[in-house]
This record gives structure tokens, C-alpha cells and sequence, in this order.
């Protein structure tokens, strides 16, 4: 028979569990609202075209799903999983308590982060908005933007490296993953 854990690990553990199935659950939500999202839903973007909102996640997830698609683009499907992913990792790890998971949490955002501004360059230079119908690119206005600067300086090819390696070094950092190993 084992013993209890004191107080203080056993309310520690049952916030960090409480916590992350929040966060889990806030991620699912974002997956519901980007897959069902219709450009014609009232969003941050534009006035809505129709009365009824067809997005799953009701009109906070069409705003929500609006926001992403117009800032993200394609990426927009990325989000749920790059929350999910470290939260399912920090939930396995039992030993590791919150304020130790603070520097693994920041190399992991920074990762995201970077690996998602590559990701959006990508799809506003190569991906045509012409059937996907998004508010502005395929990269959403932050691709737009980044990529119109880097092609500007660096031109499509130039501007395509660097995007790579953007995505390669965020993905580095995300996954705390070797390339040599």
C-alpha cells in the first residue's frame, strides 16, 4: 500500500492535471471552430453574409476560427496542435512540477511561434487564395506581410529558404528534437 503524498504535491499535482485538461479542452475548441469555419459566418474580419452561424463551436468559435484564418491563414489548423502537443507531454511527465516546466514552456512557445511565422511566408508565397476563399492569403496577414517584405529583400527563392529554415528551427526548438540524432 503507498503512502499519501503530502499536502502541498497532492494539491500541486491535481492543479497541474486540472490545468492541462483546461488548456486540452480549449484546443479542442479551436480545432472545432477552424473546422467548421465558413467565410460567411460573422467573424473579427467582415460583417456576417447570413443570419445563422454555421460554425460548431457557436458565434464565439466563428469569431474565433475569423481571427486565426485572417491572421494565420492555413496555419490556423496548426494552433490546436501546437497547444495540445506540449500540454499531453507536461501531463505525462509526472515528476515535473509546474515552476520546473516554465523553461521547457518558453522553448517550446518560441519554437511554435517561429516555426508558425515560416509556415505562414510558405503559404502566402506558394499557396493561391483563389479556391480557399480566406479573408486575405493563404498565409493570412501575417505571411502577407512578412512575405511581401522578404521577397522584396530577398526574392522567391531567397525568401523560400528562409521560411524554411524558419519552420525547421521553431520545429527544432518545439520538439526538442536532434537532427544529428
Amino acid at each position: 500500500m503507498s503512502r499519501p503524498l503530502p499536502l502541498g504535491q497532492h494539491l500541486a499535482r491535481v492543479f497541474k492535471e486540472a490545468g492541462l485538461i483546461v488548456v486540452i479542452g480549449v484546443a479542442l475548441f479551436l480545432f472545432l471552430a477552424i473546422w467548421s469555419y465558413d467565410a460567411s459566418d460573422p467573424g473579427w474580419s467582415h460583417a456576417g453574409y447570413q443570419p445563422n452561424i454555421s460554425n460548431l463551436a457557436g458565434a464565439a468559435g466563428a469569431w474565433l476560427a475569423d481571427l486565426l484564418v485572417s491572421f494565420t491563414g492555413l496555419a490556423a489548423w496548426l494552433i490546436p496542435v501546437l497547444i495540445i502537443w506540449p500540454a499531453i507531454r507536461f501531463l505525462l511527465r509526472r515528476r515535473v512540477g509546474i515552476l520546473d516546466g516554465i523553461p521547457f514552456f518558453m522553448l517550446r512557445f518560441s519554437g511554435a511561434l517561429i516555426m508558425l511565422i515560416g509556415l505562414t511566408m510558405l503559404m502566402s508565397i506558394h499557396i493561391s487564395n483563389e479556391t480557399l476563399r480566406f479573408p486575405f492569403t493563404a498565409g493570412g496577414l501575417i505571411g502577407h506581410a512578412l512575405s511581401d517584405i522578404s521577397v522584396a529583400v530577398l526574392s522567391v527563392y531567397g525568401s523560400t529558404l528562409l521560411a524554411w529554415v524558419l519552420c525547421l528551427f521553431g520545429l527544432t526548438l518545439f520538439m526538442e528534437i536532434s537532427w544529428l540524432a
